[in-house]
């Protein structure tokens, strides 16, 4: 069984691109989006779950401190290959179903190849045209969450 190390998900130069197209899509937009991958569950977390655990994960980003409430965590859990794209109160009302299932259609790629980074990449692209779109960037944003990929 081949052991799930933070660098066989995402090299450090990948978890730097990734942060720094979060910071270009946030720049148009008013969302603030993260990337929070889990190896594995811990033992506690045995029973609990798979959007639970992502709620969990949410709250434990301080994504649900957002000021506008238009936070979007793109969560993993490597070990079971699940995700969910969960979206703040703001966020949820507005978007359609069509575009959620499309980018979590690319989260499943993820798992589908030896390649993490590339449907991550493409999930945060189709994700943050969107958004551009229906939560443009106001005059007085500011950037209330980091970007960089939370790996734990």
């Amino acid at each position: 069984m081949q052991t799930i190390t933070q660098k066989s998900v995402l090299t450090s130069e990948q978890q730097k691109e990734i942060a720094d197209q979060i910071a270009i899509i946030e720049k148009k937009t008013s969302a603030e989006l993260r990337v929070g991958i889990r190896l594995e569950r811990f033992k506690k977390e045995r029973d609990i779950p798979l959007a639970e655990l992502a709620l969990n994960e949410f709250h434990y980003l301080g994504m649900d401190k957002t000021g506008m409430r238009t936070g979007v965590l793109f969560f993993f859990l490597i070990a079971e290959k699940g995700y969910r794209l969960l979206l703040d109160e703001t966020i949820f009302q507005k978007l359609d179903a069509n575009i959620v299932q499309s980018v979590e259609n690319k989260m499943h790629q993820c798992f589908a190849s030896n390649d993490f980074f590339t449907p991550l990449s493409n999930s945060l692209d189709i994700l943050g045209k969107v958004l551009s779109q229906e939560f443009p960037i106001l005059s007085n944003d500011i950037n209330e969450l980091p970007n960089e990929v939370s790996i734990r």
